[in-house]
């Protein structure tokens, strides 16, 4: 639809012209008396060529060759009456009708427009259609949905928005002429834009000039987009001229809508401003200022200013200096976390002449990690208390990785509490932020806190919560942080889209509360959100926002990967039917769709549930619980051996506070899990020489003298004594538990202590068990194999030790296997057997041990505890014995368990018949006096 347009010029003359098709008006208009009027009427293709053809007249009319300069004046003075284009903000549909008003060049600088109702400029910007017939108009903010909806200055800004996704509108809006003759030192352009990113669609901004209405425009700028708040633009203008001409164009692209606002023309200052301003916190009241220096540094410096936001840099100072020429950084103090400033710096050109402010750069505090608001351990959640409103991501800052990209983080600080475990949670209805992720980080030093390349992320979640539905705030967990240390929290925004808002956050220690107390296998649960490659923590969650499990996978993996379900039992303790192991009454289902391998996992559970099952197995400590893997991808109700191929997992690790606990493990993929106590149990075979029976091959039978002596004397293991490094385990045997049959070698002969070290030969288990007289070393029901509660499965070295004897050791490493569910217990095949171990197999050299016949035997005779056996001579053991008789040599001890008693009859003697010395100097160091005999063991 071609515009019409109506001109009444007062004063000048009268003519008519026709404008068809922008052919048909007149050349130079005639000059007439000033008491005459001109109209002009016609049809033009656009309000440009409109405009060409009333400068044209303009022109020529005070071009034209007069009589004196009085008369070239009173021309110049003319009144020029033209009624506005339509271009309000309501109806569009008459954007491309109206009519035009032309002004004649500005002269006078700085020249600023508005864009307000009241501003006289305002009628002299008219619209240049380059694609479709969209038309800028007048109104507060982008018009286009987005963040933006009021004007930067006033009540009106000028903005280009549509929001038709199947059309394409290029429109510029071209400003009335500028005269910069009188500007010689140059001009510049300066405007506050807003060009917010819709994602994925963007609306496009770029500036043009030309140096006379007849000239080609000139790109002066780049495309200006994603802009989500007011944002000032400085241009330098070249090829200044009496007749020039600026111009914003927007081309619609479905965004959030272009706006511009305060456009100044202005002389070029004496030196120009700085660029690039920065502000990172240095501490929770302090600031690091930067800044680039313009391309002419300015010969004395800068200053600066930190004034509240909104207020301009006309605002009252908070923090304020200067710096001297070069000098681009400042530290500012006093500020206050949680307070949103603006930061503006200006060159200083010499004596009392200063650039332009450069600014503002919106800061709050807790902006960056340095200036993270302290949140305080169980503070709760109390209103929409922050916001991330004018948040920025500066350079190389971390982020919520596990989903996403950086938009704007927020940072907060807290001290881990000595759990180590905690809940960190922005999932309330209060506030207007709605969709955030969270990312929990730790420094090695405080020191470091201004090195984002510090920052490890330790867990990550976005999406967790449920407050106001799942997918949207987030909800991270996390164990294992060092007490008293001091984590940091970064809250973004999910996308760059999403709309900026006060919020609540809240740091809590775990507790029974935030684990479900009742899951089947049918119930819904939470995928994680997120595609990156990511090497933190990831919460696996219900659909109530209750922990079930934790996963990490150091190599990294997406997040959204994981699925996870669980089953808990109300019923009685479970107990596998092929293992005969109790497992806990929670169990896991959690699958990786990348199939990923080796990831570190948490299973958390409430502790009535474990006290329940060490009330049926006396294993089931918090320490020695083990996990079985039971592969397949369907969730189990319970544990059958048939569901799958049955596995042992070793945990890594565990804790408990306020009622939960959790363990961790490291399993090699992902399927069904069940808790249970961990043993891995041992068939090991060894003697003793001082109850050897070279007739029988074997020990002696236990007489009823010395099962009344057990019985009454070593119901608990005798090994907590310094000899033993106060070994403090629990193992105990009912009164009467000892027998004497002489039907069978079954019966308990004595106690023995075990130990097991890795590869390293550091100490891993020990424990306490009892030797039988076939040999053969037993846990404490007697008749079942001794097992090491908590040991995983690998290579260990094995010591046995008595409390008169000398230890014994294995030569090479052990292989141990942990017993899973499903898997039935070894019966009769020997781990290991001293009594027939070749030299090479035995820790130490050939005097390590004794044969006596066939068999292998523990070296008797240690009676004072240390590591050797030695008949003579200062610490000798027969000395030991004499002293624990009194010093009395014909005294006898009888019906005793003690150490001394080196034979094992339940008799101490020093003299005459089957005296313990005697045997001692016989048996063990096969009559040589001065022979010494040193403990040989790991």
């Amino acid at each position: 639809m071609r515009a019409i347009y109506l001109l009444l010029l007062t004063g000048i003359g009268s003519m008519m012209a026709n404008a068809q098709n922008n052919t048909a008006y007149s050349s130079a208009p005639v000059k007439t008396t000033k008491e005459a009027n001109l109209t002009v009427s016609g049809v033009f293709s656009s309000s440009l060529n409109f405009q060409s053809f009333i400068q044209d007249y303009y022109n020529s009319i005070n071009t034209e060759a007069i009589g004196n300069r009085a008369e070239q004046k009173e021309n110049e003075d003319e009144d020029m009456t033209v009624i506005e284009p339509v271009t309000g903000s309501g109806d569009r549909s008459d954007r491309n009708t109206g009519t035009l008003i032309v002004c004649p060049a500005i002269t006078s600088y700085p020249f600023t427009e508005t864009f307000e109702a009241a501003s006289a400029t305002r009628t002299c910007w008219i619209n240049e259609f380059v694609t479709g017939s969209l038309n800028w108009i007048y109104a507060a903010g982008a018009g286009g949905g987005g963040s933006t909806t009021t004007a930067h200055g006033g009540a009106l800004n000028a903005t280009f928005y549509e929001g038709d996704y199947e059309t394409e509108n290029v429109t510029k809006l071209v400003s009335p002429p500028f005269n910069l003759s009188s500007l010689s030192g140059g001009a510049q352009l300066r405007f506050w834009a807003v060009n917010e990113l819709w994602e994925p669609d963007q609306d496009i901004l770029r500036v043009y000039y030309k140096t006379s209405a007849a000239g080609s425009w000139n790109l002066l700028s780049g495309d200006i987009t994603n802009i989500s708040n007011w944002t000032e633009y400085t241009f330098t203008l070249p090829a200044t001229s009496n007749d020039y001409y600026i111009a914003f164009e927007s081309t619609e692209k479905f965004g959030h809508g272009v706006a511009i606002d305060d456009v100044i023309v202005e002389a070029l200052p004496s030196c120009f401003p700085p660029i690039g301003l920065a502000i990172i916190a240095t501490g929770q009241s302090t600031a690091h200022l930067s800044w680039t220096a313009p391309t002419t540094a300015p010969s004395a410096g800068y200053e600066w200013k930190i004034v509240l936001a909104g207020q301009g840099s006309g605002g009252a100072a908070q923090a304020s200096g200067s710096t001297g020429a070069g000098v681009v950084t400042a530290n500012a103090t006093g500020l206050n976390p949680g307070t949103s400033y603006d930061l503006y710096v200006r060159s200083h050109c010499g004596g009392a002449d200063y650039s332009l402010w450069t600014g503002p750069k919106n800061y709050k505090l807790y902006d960056d990690a340095p200036g993270a608001i302290t949140l305080t351990v169980g503070a709760g959640c109390t209103g929409a208390d922050f916001t991330n409103a004018g948040a920025t991501k500066s350079n190389l800052e971390v982020y919520p990785s596990c989903s996403g990209a950086a938009i704007a983080p927020v940072w907060f600080r807290f001290v881990a509490p000595a759990s180590g475990a905690v809940r960190v949670s922005t999932d309330t209805l209060a506030g207007t932020f709605i969709d955030s992720k969270l990312g929990l980080f730790s420094i090695p030093t405080p020191a470091e806190v201004t090195d984002y390349s510090k920052f490890t992320i330790i867990s990550c979640d976005d999406d967790g919560g449920t407050a106001l539905g799942f997918g949207f705030m987030g909800m991270l967990y996390a164990t294992g942080l060092t007490p008293g240390t001091t984590y940091y929290i970064a809250v973004d925004k999910f996308t760059g889209s999403t709309i900026s808002g006060t919020f609540c956050i809240a740091v809590d220690e775990l507790n029974a509360s935030m684990i479900a107390p009742a899951n089947t296998c049918a119930d819904l649960y939470q995928q994680p959100v997120g595609s990156n490659t990511y090497t933190g923590w990831v919460p696996l969650m219900n659909i109530d926002s209750k922990l079930v499990a934790m996963v990490q996978n150091s190599a990294g993996g997406e997040a959204d990967e994981y699925t996870v379900s669980q089953n808990i039992n109300n019923a009685a303790v479970r107990q596998d039917a092929v293992s005969k192991e109790y497992y806990l009454d929670r169990s896991f289902l959690i699958n990786n769709s990348a199939a990923a391998a080796n990831v570190n996992v948490q299973f958390f559970f409430l502790n009535r549930e474990l006290t329940a099952l060490h009330d049926v197995d006396a294993a089931a400590a918090l320490s020695s619980l083990r996990v079985t893997r039971q592969t397949g991808s369907a969730c189990q109700a319970d544990f059958a051996a048939a569901n799958g191929v049955n596995t042992d997992l070793t945990q890594t690790g565990n804790g408990t506070v306020n009622g939960v606990s959790w363990i961790k493990a490291i399993t090699p993929g992902f399927s069904n899990f069940y808790i249970h106590s961990a043993k891995s149990p041992l068939i090991v075979k060894t003697f003793l020489q001082g109850a050897y029976s070279s007739a029988l091959g074997r020990h002696k039978d236990v007489t009823t003298t010395w099962r009344n002596i057990l019985n009454a004397n070593a119901l608990s293991q005798p090994y907590n004594t310094a000899a033993f490094g106060n070994y403090n385990g629990g193992e105990t045997v009912p009164a009467g538990f000892f027998t004497s049959d002489a039907a069978n070698a079954l019966d308990i002969l004595d106690w023995v202590l075990l130990e097991v070290k890795d590869g390293a030969n550091v100490l891993v288990a020990r424990r306490a068990a009892l030797l039988r007289e076939d040999g053969k070393i037993v846990d404490v029901t007697g008749d079942t194999l001794v097992t090491f509660n908590g040991l995983g499965s690998g290579n260990y070295y094995l010591t046995i030790r008595h409390r008169n004897h000398l230890g014994i050791s294995v030569e090479n490493l052990l292989p141990l296997t942990a017993k899973a569910l499903g898997v039935a217990p070894p019966t009769s095949t020997y781990d290991f057997d001293f009594t027939t171990a070749t030299d090479a197999a035995i820790f130490g050299t050939s005097v390590a041990y004794k044969i006596v016949g066939t068999k292998n035997v523990m070296i008797c005779g240690n009676a004072n505890g240390n590591n050797n056996v030695r008949y003579a001579n200062l610490n000798n053991d027969p000395g030991a014995i004499l002293v624990s008789l009194g010093g009395i040599v014909t005294a006898v001890v009888s019906n005793i368990y003690s150490q001394y008693d080196v034979n094992m009859d339940g008799i101490v003697r020093y003299a005459n018949l089957n005296n313990d010395p005697g045997f001692l100097l016989s048996n063990a160091l096969g009559g040589t006096v001065t022979l010494v005999l040193t403990e040989q063991k790991r």
